[in-house]
């Protein structure tokens, strides 16, 4: 958001001037005796303001992205196979299909959104989606966010079947396979999209930023080793949720190349009452 007679920019949090790409006002992070850039108050991304993107005020997201890089290097080498959660073995079998349950997920999102109040509108694509605080507990499709943390409070209808194996925690979608925490993305990517065309000239609701939070995030939390608790770098399930973020934005985007070489089953279909999934997004959810 530009304030033109100022010749500066409001970045979520703070001024910021373009022009010499230090704040007009102090960083609210404290930062980090490891980084002593970070303990600098006027500075935006490590001094980089051309390549770096910080919505939050708090993070570098192009630093974070280099693990996004490597990986992508790595799925391209020869004879490599990235196989999160181990080798998918032979015999999997994969969960219920849920492709017209999400659509019909994101045409409910799409019609709360439009008849939300404009200060609801505004407060949740300015500040609630930037804030790290409200945005990682404020959103999910309940059902594919809780199969994909592997919880078991998931209902996909009576004759679904969850899958076994190394399919235990997937969904179906256009005939594929994925992780159901991936397939949850497509919430994200749908929301920048319903942003975007709201607030048209703002470039913080671009494609490439849904893309580039959703990786940096998932970068993240993927990397977490085994002996801290985590299921170690999971690329195929960062480039997942990065994928959907895409068919959220625009449902022509095609998430196919990252589909887990597990078959697909069109007998096995998710059904609900209402025909859609339990949904939230900040101050927007289902009925």
């Amino acid at each position: 958001m530009i304030a033109p007679q100022a010749e500066q920019a409001f970045c979520v949090w703070v001024y910021l001037n373009p022009n010499t790409g230090r704040f007009w006002t102090m960083d609210s992070y404290a930062g980090s005796n490891e980084d002593p850039l970070l303990l600098h108050k006027y500075l935006y991304c490590h001094d980089n303001p051309v390549t770096g993107l910080d919505p939050s005020g708090h993070d570098d997201i192009g630093s974070m992205m280099m693990a996004m890089d490597i990986s992508a290097g790595l799925d391209a080498l020869p004879g490599l196979s990235i196989t999160p959660m181990g080798a998918l073995s032979g015999g999997s079998t994969c969960g219920p299909d849920v492709t017209t349950l999400v659509d019909n997920t994101l045409d409910d999102v799409t019609q709360k959104w439009k008849a939300a109040p404009t200060w609801t509108k505004w407060r949740m694509s300015h500040i609630g989606v930037f804030d790290p605080f409200e945005i990682d507990s404020g959103w999910d499709i309940d059902q594919l966010y809780n199969l994909g943390s592997q919880q078991h409070a998931f209902d996909f209808g009576k004759n679904a079947r969850q899958g076994t194996g190394s399919g235990a925690w997937t969904v179906q979608y256009d005939n594929h396979v994925y992780y159901a925490g991936a397939v949850n993305y497509i919430l994200w990517g749908h929301m920048f999209r319903l942003f975007h065309r709201e607030y048209l000239f703002e470039g913080q609701y671009s494609f490439n930023t849904a893309e580039t939070l959703v990786g940096a995030y998932k970068a993240v939390i993927s990397s977490v080793p085994q002996w801290a608790g985590g299921v170690g770098f999971d690329a195929r399930a960062v480039l997942q949720a990065m994928a959907f973020t895409g068919v959220g934005w625009d449902e022509n985007n095609d998430a196919a190349r990252f589909a887990l070489p597990i078959p697909s089953n069109p007998g096995n279909v998710a059904s609900r009452q209402n025909n859609l999934f339990d949904w939230k997004f900040l101050s927007l959810h289902s009925n």
